[in-house]
């Protein structure tokens, strides 16, 4: 946002246009890449946090998704088809908000390589 050029700002403000409205009607919406872009990246963060839901669920039946995929891996062997299936569906949340600001996450990295 600081590198956001000024003479836009100014031009909203010269127009009439408060704070709040420079930031909703102007700034958002030429920032709506790199929000969609942020936004993905902290989902996909806290989405595969696995330490912390460790250190607080004391059931599996409390746990997270990452925790009870690495349930399929004993000492016995690993159970490969139960592990993938589980993988798959710990992934299909990223993927499909992914696929959802894809548009914006293209537009975000083109006007970052212009600048």
């Amino acid at each position: 946002m600081r590198s956001f050029p000024r003479e836009v700002l100014e031009a909203a403000r010269m127009d009439g246009a408060k704070s709040w409205r420079i930031l909703w009607e102007v700034m958002v919406p030429n920032l709506r890449g790199t929000i969609a872009s942020l936004a993905i990246l902290i989902f996909i963060s806290t989405w595969n946090e696995y330490f912390w839901p460790l250190l607080l669920s004391r059931t599996p039946e409390n746990s997270v998704i990452q925790i009870g995929i690495q349930m399929f891996m004993t000492s016995e062997g690993t159970m490969w088809g139960p592990l993938m299936a589980a993988a798959t569906m710990a992934s299909a949340p990223v993927l499909v908000i992914y696929i959802f600001l894809q548009r914006q996450v293209v537009q975000s990295f083109m006007k970052s390589g212009i600048r």
